[in-house]
């Protein structure tokens, strides 16, 4: 009778002590989700029929933007498309959401979207 309890005893204690362990995995994966910091590269790009004469109150909103990190926004034209890039910093989990690009454009005085905001590749100078 001693061995099927201790056999009981020890599948509960090899239980218990797994998902302990298993607890603590988990919660050493959400710390270092938190404090891990994580930096993200965008680049995008989008064409208006009508653009304000320059780009500067579109950069100054950019930089000012929860984590986008601020000396790493660029932003060019060619023709009527506008070049965005810029660098977002963060944790992995618990990102601020992307900026509003659409909006604060209508904004600013970008009329008439011809294309939407989408990714794109800058070429490399050479």
């Amino acid at each position: 009778m001693n061995a099927p309890k201790s056999k009981r005893r020890w599948f509960y204690y090899s239980l218990g002590t797994l998902l302990a362990f298993i607890a603590l995995c988990a919660i050493l994966f959400l710390v270092a989700g938190f404090l891990s910091p994580l930096s993200l590269g965008y680049n995008v790009k989008a064409t208006f029929s009508e653009m304000p004469d320059d780009d500067h109150q579109l950069k100054e909103w950019l930089k000012v933007q929860p984590s986008v990190v601020s000396n790493t926004v660029t932003i060019c034209r060619e023709g009527h498309t506008v070049f965005v890039g810029f660098i977002t910093e963060g944790s992995a989990f618990g990102r601020p959401p992307f900026p509003d690009l659409p909006k604060a454009c209508e904004s600013l005085g970008y009329k008439g979207v011809v294309s939407e905001w989408a990714d794109y590749r800058p070429v490399a100078a050479k």
